[in-house]
């Protein structure tokens, strides 16, 4: 007779990114072996993962989301596995629609008053920003496969606002949050195009606001973040997140009074930011997404309300 307990064994990774080190979570339900996430497309990381995981055994890999550091192994381990990919439309999106990608960015850029001798290195990193990665050639829809991770008791749910995926899978009275919950840290809100629709800006802000009304669910259950091992709690969490839009939020409000352009108030915040290309890309990500929340408010301050959150905050 089958066990109902999933068993998890959790799987530390260092990356190369600023982020530091990531987690990976290797499952067995029903007799089934699963791993959440891969870590980064490093040979540290591919060494890690068949040294400490019997990728012959592995019959499903889920992703929380597609950036380097949670899925940028997914091809390799496809192709040393019999592992089945499930992953989210929108991600696979990322890949279909990467050239329009790459020119919606490009566009964006140029629109922003940056300088010619700046911008011609950072529209050579913009097709390196997941490009590089071999994204995975076969997978299986998130969205088609609820019955089978039913099965398996395994639940998602989609938070998007650091990406536009942002997966959290539940099970046991545990939660993959991905890097939706990471305790106090504030995950970069990443400019793109909206994939779903096909063109124009996705709205990180407005994705966080719907996502922040599901994330009650979360209050008794054990988070597993990926970029460190615990949080203090799910409201504590959203309140140290929210605190730092509104704090940050003020501290720009008065530069746009003055008609700056975006990137004239980036190098005001951050005089060496020109320097970093990638760093300039992830604060310009986060200043659109202040903006949005300085048109409008109250859609966070509903969200929060919806939390019993709103009077906490202050707003």
């Amino acid at each position: 007779m089958k066990s109902n307990s999933i068993n998890i064994t959790v799987h530390k990774i260092d990356t190369p990114y600023l982020v530091g080190p990531v987690d990976i979570f290797e499952l067995w339900s029903q007799g089934k072996h699963i791993l959440i996430d891969t870590g980064p497309p490093t040979q540290t990381a591919t060494d890690y993962l068949n040294k400490h995981i019997d990728l012959s055994t592995l019959d499903y890999l889920l992703v929380t989301h597609c950036h380097p550091d949670h899925y940028g192994l997914a091809q390799y381990i496809l192709d040393h596995s019999p592992a089945k990919l499930i992953l989210a439309h929108v991600d696979g999106l990322l890949a279909e629609l990467f050239p329009q990608r790459i020119e919606f960015l490009t566009q964006t850029f140029s629109s922003l008053g940056i300088p010619e001798d700046f911008l011609g290195p950072f529209k050579q990193l913009l097709p390196k920003f997941q490009g590089d990665i071999p994204f995975p050639r076969h997978y299986q829809r998130l969205e088609d496969s609820e019955q089978l991770l039913s099965d398996l008791g395994i639940h998602w749910m989609a938070c998007p606002g650091h990406s536009q995926s942002d997966i959290i899978f539940t099970f046991e009275g545990q939660a993959v949050t991905g890097d939706v919950l990471l305790r106090n840290i504030f995950s970069a809100p990443l400019l793109d195009m909206d994939l779903t629709r096909g063109e124009g800006r996705f709205s990180n802000y407005n994705a966080y606001c719907e996502s922040l009304r599901k994330l009650h669910g979360l209050r008794n259950t054990q988070v597993r973040p990926s970029h460190n091992d615990w949080i203090l709690g799910v409201d504590e969490q959203i309140l140290f997140y929210c605190h730092k839009i509104i704090q940050r939020s003020q501290k720009i409000e008065p530069l746009f009074g003055e008609r700056g352009t975006i990137y004239e108030i980036l190098e005001r915040l951050f005089p060496d930011l020109i320097k970093t290309p990638f760093k300039f890309y992830v604060k310009t990500g986060e200043l659109y997404f202040l903006l949005d929340y300085l048109n409008e408010p109250e859609r966070l301050h509903q969200s929060l309300e919806h939390l019993g959150l709103r009077e906490a905050l202050g707003v």
